[in-house]
């Protein structure tokens, strides 16, 4: 489960995501997929590429798995569409994005 995830990042290339800042991208997404399932470690790539806006969509990422309950990473784990419309949230609206960092109910609905 969780922190078993140190081969996904060694082995991940960022390069084709449009980070505006690659190197903050690089810390933030490590320290995410730490907290991470590698299943959902290895599908987050993906997620940020379709991504508007890849840093703040990684940037809220990290912080929702980092700030949230174990319960909530979770939930994420078990349903990775879950991760999926929340990176879809963070990367169109910072507003909403800080609005499910704060309020982590609204993935239980």
């Amino acid at each position: 489960m969780a922190g078993e995830t140190s081969g996904v990042v060694s082995n991940v290339d960022l390069g084709n995501i449009s980070f505006q800042d690659p190197e903050s991208a690089r810390a933030n997404f490590s320290r995410a997929v730490s907290r991470l399932s590698p299943g959902l470690a290895g599908a987050l790539p993906a997620l940020l590429a379709e991504s508007p806006d890849p840093d703040s969509a990684l940037m809220l990422f990290d912080r929702l798995v980092s700030e949230a309950s174990p319960e909530v990473v979770r939930l994420l784990d078990r349903h990775n569409s879950l991760a999926h419309y929340a990176i879809v949230v963070f990367g169109h609206s910072r507003f909403l994005g800080e609005t499910l960092i704060q309020n982590t109910d609204l993935l239980h609905s």
